[in-house]
């Protein structure tokens, strides 16, 4: 019995697999849904086969480990609840500051990786907002590296 503690899709991912080998998965979310969405939510919305659930509203209070994992929960109605689990996964918190530090202006959903301030390569999340795709990142990472490079050698 698994507890994945998020709702995105980083969450989902990995209760998938965990589900697919025989987990029981459970899926508590802080909001008020799960924040996933195209296949993946209609996936785990409407496949009674796979072993997933989930809870929204649901606030961690506190975990203990004894011979099992004891999570108590809150919900949004001051109900508590606990539960027992063999592991727990945190899958929270991931996103862009990239915000809060740089001007709308050098935040681009474009392909492209260079801004009009020379020498200035943002890439991945940062750049395109928080798509949570560790192939887009890797590929803008090379790209700004790149062009980076390019940019040293030049100057």
């Amino acid at each position: 019995k698994v507890l994945i503690i998020g709702s995105g899709e980083a969450a989902c991912d990995y209760a998938l697999p965990l589900a697919s080998m025989g987990a029981d998965v459970n899926i508590y979310a802080r909001g008020e849904k799960l924040k996933i969405r195209g296949k993946l939510a209609k996936y785990i919305a409407v496949n009674a086969s796979i072993n997933i659930s989930y809870r929204t509203n649901c606030t961690g209070i506190s975990i203990s480990d004894r011979d099992k994992i004891t999570v108590t929960t809150c919900s949004i109605n001051k109900q508590y609840c606990k539960n027992e689990f063999n592991a727990v996964l945190i899958a929270v918190g991931r996103f862009s500051t990239a915000r809060s530090l740089l001007d709308d202006s050098l935040l681009m959903t474009e392909p492209e990786i260079t801004f009009d301030e020379p020498g200035l390569f943002i890439a991945g999340d940062a750049r395109n907002g928080s798509l949570g795709q560790l192939g887009i990142a890797v590929g803008d990472g090379i790209m700004a590296a790149t062009k980076a490079v390019n940019y040293l050698e030049n100057k």
